[in-house]
């Protein structure tokens, strides 16, 4: 599911876990239904795919690397 994130963004997200609601039971596929609004609701949030598309990072090494190198400067 990381690599369809990171390679696919939401659409390959809402494939693959439409695909694996098939053969669960009913409060199995409520979550997984859950897992997919939360998706929809923070899809601004987790373009992954649209940011490293564009080159940009997605993590926060850049800001934590950045914030050290500050409180080393003011310590």
């Amino acid at each position: 599911m990381r690599n369809v994130l990171l390679s696919e963004g939401l659409s390959g997200m809402e494939r693959e876990l439409s695909l694996l609601k098939v053969g669960l039971k009913e409060w199995q596929v409520k979550s997984v239904d859950s897992l997919l609004e939360y998706f929809h609701g923070n899809a601004g949030r987790l373009d992954y795919y649209g940011r490293l598309a564009s080159g940009r990072a997605i993590g926060s090494g850049l800001i934590e690397s950045a914030c050290k190198s500050l409180v080393g400067l003011c310590s």
